[in-house]
């Protein structure tokens, strides 16, 4: 489309409104209002509108591919499932979402929240051949690569950006069963697990491509000839692996979780755990920067701060906070503390802020020392019997400690008998309305949330009750 165009949609209370307002020439800013598929009515008009008049996903990266400019489309939390048309076309009309040259960034809610289903019928993304692509805040699944092609969530022949991304449960009926990388693709915060293809590189097959990693963990990922994790080869074929953890992967003819065959430029780790049965971490020329732990013993670990053939002690993939599932490091962990003294990123794929302890801890997760905090709590009686008050704890203290359940007790005898309770909010604040009776009453905290910080119990100061 010739000249810039600029674009606006705004949503309110279901009513959809389009608008061509001053925004930055040539950008775009198209925020998506349903999560169901459809295509775009009119491609050439410059709004995201399909027949329905609904801003789908789908219409909307079919609204950026004509305008020119970098444009963004925003996801609210939701599952957006692909459903729409044939696969094995390329213009976003069906299947999968094919972009074309330009700039594009597509923001979702959060990888928690913010879901792109394939619905198993095809791949996901196709980033062709000149398109810039940032992705961020999304849960990539059920893609299905069955053309020939690989990729089962990203097929990248651009430049692809993946940031606080999980890449889940995809699929390839060839290599890269998350991401088939041919052109250039960086990494951070992102996991990829569950993928699978039928010939190489169950999570990431890197042909002829550049790729970088930061703070990224592969897990449980399968291919049917090499490299479960990471297969790289082609000319010119580069990975760099900085504080990656890769654990559970497998394949079933070089049973190795990174392979490098033939990638002239090789895999390179730092600050990265290679977690594998004996043998079965790496094969191929593996290049260590250092501070790297392979438990399998085969990535010839020689580099400054290396531990060869050391169990790195994680935890099962969990959500262990934030957006993306991660392997906690266990207490004891030879991992902790040993990451590069001279500079680590600035944090985890958590955003846990690194360094947590004396260093920084090699591969995706920051260790974070379990903390005390002590509670108090206050009793106020008010007219009527009306008992309010609040949770407190000390600076930090996360929410969990003051969002708790708080139980009035009344005096009987020697001993306490409930009155009433209720649920304190992430304040602390609480409100029970007791019956009115003469008395002496207590608050008293009765549930600990779970997790590794410990937050103390508490009770109020007594406080005497007279009927008025």
């Amino acid at each position: 489309m010739s000249g810039p165009r600029s674009l606006v949609l705004l949503v309110a209370a279901g009513l959809v409104a389009a608008f061509a307002v001053a925004a930055p020439a040539g950008a775009a800013l198209i925020k998506v209002n349903t999560t169901e598929d459809g295509a775009d009515a009119n491609t050439g008009d410059g709004v995201c509108a399909t027949s329905a008049d609904t801003c789908t996903l789908r219409a909307a990266v079919q609204t950026a591919n004509a305008l020119a400019g970098a444009d963004t489309v925003v996801l609210a939390a939701g599952n957006y499932a692909l459903t729409f048309g044939f696969a094995r076309e390329d213009a976003a009309a069906g299947g999968d979402l094919d972009i074309v040259p330009g700039e594009l960034t597509i923001s979702g809610a959060g990888a928690a929240t913010t879901t792109i289903n394939g619905s198993g019928f095809d791949r996901v993304f196709h980033i062709q051949p000149g398109a810039s692509v940032t992705i961020t805040g999304i849960t990539i699944r059920n893609g299905r690569a069955s053309d020939g092609f690989g990729g089962g969530a990203v097929l990248n022949g651009g430049s692809l950006n993946l940031t606080d991304v999980a890449l889940v449960g995809n699929n390839s009926t060839t290599g890269g069963g998350g991401v088939q990388n041919g052109g250039s693709a960086t990494f951070a915060n992102v996991t990829v697990s569950g993928n699978a293809a039928a010939s190489h590189g169950g999570g990431l097959w890197n042909f002829n491509g550049q790729a970088s990693l930061t703070n990224v963990t592969i897990s449980g990922n399968r291919a049917g000839s090499t490299g479960g994790a990471v297969r790289n080869d082609g000319p010119g074929a580069v990975v760099a692996l900085t504080s990656v953890t890769v654990a559970g992967n497998s394949s079933n003819f070089i049973n190795a979780a990174l392979v490098n065959e033939g990638g002239s430029g090789g895999i390179t780790i730092r600050g990265t755990i290679v977690s594998g049965a004996p043998g079965e971490s790496c094969y191929g020329t593996i290049a260590s920067a250092g501070f790297n732990i392979d438990n399998g013993g085969s990535c010839a670990l020689a580099g400054p701060g290396d531990k060869p053939g050391t169990d790195p002690q994680l935890g099962p993939l969990a959500a262990n906070g934030g957006q993306l599932e991660t392997h906690a490091l266990l207490p004891g962990s030879p991992a902790l503390d040993a990451n590069d003294p001279a500079g680590c990123p600035p944090n985890d794929a958590r955003a846990v802020v690194r360094p947590q302890g004396a260093g920084c801890d090699i591969g995706a997760f920051e260790y974070t020392p379990p903390r005390s905090f002590k509670r108090t709590l206050t009793l106020v009686l008010g007219e009527h019997l009306v008992a309010r008050g609040k949770v407190s704890a000390a600076g930090g203290a996360p929410a969990s400690c003051l969002a708790v359940r708080v139980r009035i007790q009344r005096k009987v005898g020697a001993g306490w008998r409930n009155a009433g309770s209720a649920l304190a909010s992430e304040t602390g604040a609480y409100e029970v309305k007791l019956r009115d009776r003469d008395g002496t009453y207590r608050a008293v905290v009765v549930e600990a949330p779970a997790g590794q910080d410990t937050c103390l119990g508490a009770a109020s100061r007594t406080r005497r009750h007279r009927h008025k």
